[in-house]
């Protein structure tokens, strides 16, 4: 149970909606992908006083937070999961340098209500030093080059096909165009295509991912090195021949994440 309440923890503190990543977004935005696959936005309206926006969507609920003088210290609580079921309060601090933006992690509670009433709650203040500082990057919206050689048209000729199969249900189809293995809330590990169809058998989607999904226009998408993000984090696409510096083999988009799937 603590293995999985430090796993959930995680998974809350660093997924995000890549909303705020639209060209002509104010502020400096920061990025980073947690090892689930998940992305993480921050986006700071001042550097200076390390204030701003803190953006995540976890199983469809999207979550959205303004943040100020966090250098000093900052509290956050947002749901996770459906129905806001199970909501979670973590506290931390963040800094910025030349090399970018981290944010340490100090302190946390989860909340689980029950169905007869009443809550139980979790404290997770224990997790691993190394789960509770991340490093964001600079990230820049529409510019692909920081993730693959391949062309705009070709990355967002890519990211429509994606979506499209999304939106249709079409898991077969898109279980071919996964890089495998392939981790999916809550921590499921996924080997191949045949075990990806059936994973997806019994899910849905929430009204919020389609949506997002469906005003994904495939044009200017959030990217930075680790790869390029669709709609609010649903999908995320790396070219698997491009290791973060030089294009190494045939410019090769696989999708490395897929989120918003639930019972």
């Amino acid at each position: 149970m603590k293995k999985m309440i430090a796993i959930l923890m995680t998974l809350l503190l660093l997924a995000c909606a890549a909303a705020l990543a639209e060209e002509g977004a104010d502020g400096a935005l920061y990025a980073a992908i947690d090892p689930w696959g998940n992305p993480l936005t921050v986006t700071l309206t001042s550097e200076d006083a390390l204030s701003g926006t803190w953006s995540q969507n976890f199983n469809g609920v999207l979550f959205t937070q303004a943040f100020e003088n966090a250098g000093d210290g900052f509290s956050l609580e947002g749901p996770l999961g459906d129905s806001d079921a199970i909501t979670c309060r973590y506290t931390g601090t963040m800094a910025l340098d030349g090399d970018g933006l981290t944010v340490t992690f100090t302190d946390g509670e989860m909340t689980e209500a029950s169905p007869e009433g009443g809550s139980t709650s979790y404290h997770v203040a224990a997790l691993e030093e190394a789960q509770r500082t991340v490093a964001l990057v600079p990230a820049v919206a529409g510019d692909y080059s920081g993730a693959t050689t391949m062309d705009a048209a070709g990355v967002e000729a890519f990211a429509a096909g994606a979506r499209q199969l999304y939106l249709d249900g079409d898991w077969d189809a898109m279980a071919q165009l996964i890089e495998y293995p392939i981790t999916v809330a809550p921590d499921v590990e996924i080997s191949d295509a045949e075990a990806f169809a059936a994973f997806v058998a019994d899910k849905t989607v929430s009204e919020s991912d389609m949506a997002a999904m469906a005003a994904e226009s495939c044009v200017g998408m959030f990217c930075n090195d680790q790869g390029i993000c669709l709609g609010d984090g649903e999908l995320w696409l790396r070219d698997i021949a491009f290791d973060g510096f030089e294009q190494v083999g045939e410019p090769t988009l696989r999708i490395v994440a897929v989120n918003g799937l639930a019972d």
